[in-house]
């Protein structure tokens, strides 16, 4: 219902769900990229037991007795893909038949709890719309986009106590844009409690505000207050100084212990 709430109130909350998650609330069919999203290693290791250019002599040299008719779920389990799976060997002739196996577990080992989502997802909106989406149109919907626009951002941004002209202003920007992905979403989490922004086009809940942090020097680390979407910056004196302290914070931050 949550993934709902945040669709029908464009809130844009985080669901960082993979994308079997996405197509299974969808009702879309699921393929061996879905699984290789969150499980790449078993993928390759798929990959190299069907390899076509693979002899008989060879998968014997290489697998043989050594691979069973089980498959390791989720959460850690072993689980038998056939009666007595642990006992049944994998062998040339049935290797085919053993990764179709694991792929048919692997992606729906979920499949009642996807359901409930889609239970869920179907009291707040109604689920026959949805189907017009991709699955990747449907988690901008109800998550955004992971990809943090910067320049969405600035155009949202008001500064305190600093102009934009100034230098610790303008070492900030390049910092983020030195910035990977990843870190981006982990910066907007650390100033806002989400590692999201809204869509473009959708209104700001809020803007993001830039403070000075005034009485301290270049040691100091910004502080954020997530409720405001504001972040005390200092006014340090280099490019490279405001980088280090700023991920400092964001990676040690995340966790409220810097958050004000």
């Amino acid at each position: 219902k949550l993934m709902g709430i945040s669709l029908r109130t464009k809130a844009t909350l985080p669901f960082n769900f993979p994308s079997y998650v996405w197509k299974g609330v969808l009702g879309q069919p699921l393929n061996a990229t879905d699984l290789e999203g969150t499980d790449a290693y078993l993928v390759q290791s798929l990959n190299a037991l069907t390899d076509a250019k693979m002899t008989a002599s060879d998968f014997d040299l290489v697998y043989g007795g050594e691979v069973t008719f089980t498959t390791t779920s989720s959460n850690g389990d072993t689980v038998d893909l056939v009666p007595g799976g642990e006992r049944v060997a994998v062998t040339y002739d049935r290797r085919n038949e053993y990764v179709s196996l694991v792929y048919a577990w692997r992606l729906h080992e979920l499949d009642r709890q996807v359901a409930a989502m889609r239970r869920g997802l179907g009291c707040v909106v109604p689920l026959r719309l949805l189907q017009l989406f991709t699955w990747q149109q449907a988690e901008e919907l109800v998550a955004g986009k992971p990809d943090v626009d910067l320049e969405d951002l600035k155009r949202h941004t008001e500064y305190r106590g600093f102009r934009p002209t100034d230098p610790a202003i303008v070492y900030f920007w390049r910092a983020m844009e030195g910035l990977n992905m990843d870190e981006r979403s982990q910066f907007i989490r650390f100033v806002w409690g989400r590692s999201r922004l809204p869509l473009k086009g959708r209104p700001w809940p809020q803007t993001f505000k830039i403070q000075r942090q005034g009485g301290v020097g270049d040691e100091t680390l910004p502080v954020t207050h997530t409720c405001f979407f504001s972040i005390e910056l200092p006014d340090y004196s280099t490019e490279e100084i405001l980088k280090t302290r700023l991920l400092t914070a964001i990676t040690y931050g995340v966790g409220g212990i810097l958050n004000g």
